[in-house]
């Protein structure tokens, strides 16, 4: 799990990964964007990301905005010999 807070005019690097996200608006409000989807976010709401799905978050505000992201399961593949 980790917070991240994004300034004013500022969003995140574009990114997906192999595991789930789930993400909580601690402050303010933003954007979320993906390669299918945009929407708003403000403090108190909360966005499921599955895996594999592109994703950014976007503070076009004078406030910043803050979350926290928690990492999902991952599933990891084991050869056994």
């Amino acid at each position: 799990m980790k917070h991240q807070t994004t300034q004013t005019n500022g969003q995140t690097s574009p990114g997906k990964h192999p595991w789930e996200q789930e993400v909580f608006v601690v402050k303010g409000q933003g954007i979320i964007r993906g390669k299918e989807f945009k929407g708003e976010l403000g403090s108190g709401n909360a966005v499921f990301i599955s895996p594999n799905e592109e994703h950014q978050f976007i503070n076009p505000n004078k406030e910043p905005f803050g979350f926290v992201c928690a990492k999902g399961y991952e599933q990891e593949t084991k050869k056994i010999s």
